[in-house]
């Protein structure tokens, strides 16, 4: 076995470095300004920049098919009184087609890549076999090369080059590495520049210069950063830079292999439909947690082992996989009449918030509403998906090291977790009934939705509790409204 720590980069670990830190009251969260976020869903980019950061005119740089590009100018310098001269900073974000003579095979092998990542976050923290890590070194190390030949095209490097060099035939060729880089989670190539050069007023500086080169879904990306900095850099532009690069995501991040399975359809050929404890459908009856609910077909059940204190409240769990694309579903249950340790239903919801922002510390938040609570649409329903809004972040206050969480009232304000009343299941009058959606981008990992319901019996709180990762909504939707059906409340025995 290998421990996971082992195999994270130094990219990975500042990426954990920048998580969000501060909850604040509801009354002050508010999510990044608008002036300081470009996304773009068609070209498939999330850039935030500080806020002494301003956005600049894209279209001046079209030659190079930049797509967002933003400075920061010291007006004045750290001392407070000496008036700057063209110190700062700027970032470039090119999105373009990829070159038609690139690797044909590269997504697929990115793709391959990815499914290996997602295999090992489904391990949810515990040490990788060997021969996993093995194969996700081996799939890591097959895209380098490529990156690094795309990067070192002098066309490529012209972006960041260009500021020292007016004709690319005169550039020097940059070299690439690609070992253990990646941005918004895709590896990436990166490349490094020093020397004189003018700066943001036209005045001849020394400037530090960088650019990123990366593929996903058939557009090559290029991030070029330009550093001229005071003495010192009391100002602290490089940190600045450090944030725009690690707080970058890809909205999108699954790639496009030459055959692309459907994970709607659930014909990918890397899923297991051969394992019969896949393919198998059956009603999982526990009496002494009195609740049945159905095992859907392309969803494992997971051996439970309740005698370890991590398990003692797990009563079932399943996984469902598809290609890069997974949803794992829990029930916990949890006693409500002599219990040593009572599960408190508040203290559950205001700690979902910061946890999950602890997991998901950069790019958008979002939620979507539940229906309301009928004989069509019962508690145990999926949210309407095509009516997601976005969540605000919360907006650290000054002073303030500690998180503070949110009240169960906060949270209703944002829209994450609704109650409803009055809900009956199984002939039985229910209490605390819950529900919470709210989706993000987690590291590593990419697109995260967190699906969960709270009911409480006269015995029991139950919480069922869907996470689905990349596609897995798409790929699981019908399996999921299929298990949120099939709950249903047993007899306690007698």
């Amino acid at each position: 076995m290998i421990h996971r720590f082992a195999f994270r980069t130094r990219r990975s670990l500042l990426l954990l470095a920048v998580a969000v830190g501060v909850t604040a009251p509801l009354a002050r969260v508010r999510s990044a300004s608008a002036d300081k976020v470009k996304d773009d869903d068609i070209q498939n980019f999330f850039l935030k920049i500080p806020d002494n950061w301003n956005f600049g005119r894209a279209e001046d740089f079209t030659k190079q098919s930049v797509v967002a590009v933003a400075d920061r100018v010291l007006e004045v310098l750290a001392d407070g009184k000496t008036a700057g001269t063209g110190q700062g900073a700027r970032v470039m974000l090119s999105v373009q087609d990829v070159p038609k003579d690139f690797e044909p095979d590269y997504e697929t092998w990115l793709y391959e890549w990815q499914m290996i990542e997602s295999q090992i976050a489904n391990l949810d923290g515990g040490d990788i076999p060997e021969d996993l890590a093995k194969k996700d070194s081996a799939a890591k190390a097959k895209l380098e090369k490529p990156l690094e030949t795309l990067a070192r095209r002098p066309e490529v490097q012209s972006l960041l080059l260009s500021r020292w060099f007016g004709d690319v035939k005169k550039q020097p060729v940059l070299e690439p590495d690609a070992r253990g880089i990646f941005i918004g989670h895709m590896p990436a190539a990166e490349m490094k520049y020093e020397g004189n050069c003018a700066n943001l007023q036209g005045n001849d500086g020394p400037c530090q210069g960088r650019l990123y080169v990366w593929v996903v879904r058939k557009k090559l990306y290029r991030m070029a950063f330009w550093v001229w900095p005071n003495q010192y850099d009391r100002e602290r532009l490089r940190d600045d830079v450090d944030s725009i690069q690690y707080n970058y995501e890809t909205p999108k991040p699954t790639a496009i292999p030459r055959k692309a399975p459907d994970p709607t359809k659930g014909n990918d050929p890397n899923e297991p439909k051969a394992d019969p404890d896949v393919t198998k459908v059956f009603m999982k009856k526990d009496l002494a947690f009195q609740f049945e609910l159905k095992k859907v077909a392309r969803f494992k059940a997971v051996e439970l082992h309740r005698e370890r204190a991590d398990q003692k409240h797990l009563g079932y769990r399943m996984d469902g996989i598809a290609g890069p694309s997974s949803c794992i579903f829990e029930l916990l249950v949890y006693p409500v009449k002599n219990a040593a340790e009572p599960f408190s239903v508040d203290q559950y919801l205001s700690d979902f918030w910061t946890m999950f922002l602890k997991g998901h510390p950069n790019g958008k938040l979002e939620t979507a509403p539940f229906p309301l609570v009928t004989a069509k649409n019962p508690f145990l329903s999926l949210p309407d998906f095509t009516k997601k809004k976005e969540v605000a972040r919360p907006e650290k206050r000054p002073g303030k090291d500690k998180e503070e969480k949110l009240t169960v009232n906060d949270e209703e304000k944002l829209g994450i977790i609704t109650e409803s009343k009055m809900v009956m299941l199984s002939k039985e009058k229910l209490h605390s009934t819950w529900r919470l959606c709210l989706m993000g981008n987690a590291e590593r990992q990419g697109d995260e939705v967190s699906l969960q319901y709270i009911l409480q019996s006269s015995d029991f709180c139950y919480v069922l509790r869907f996470v689905c990762r990349r596609d897995g909504i798409a790929a699981f939707k019908d399996s999921i409204a299929e298990i949120l059906a099939s709950f249903a409340l047993l007899e306690p025995p007698k």
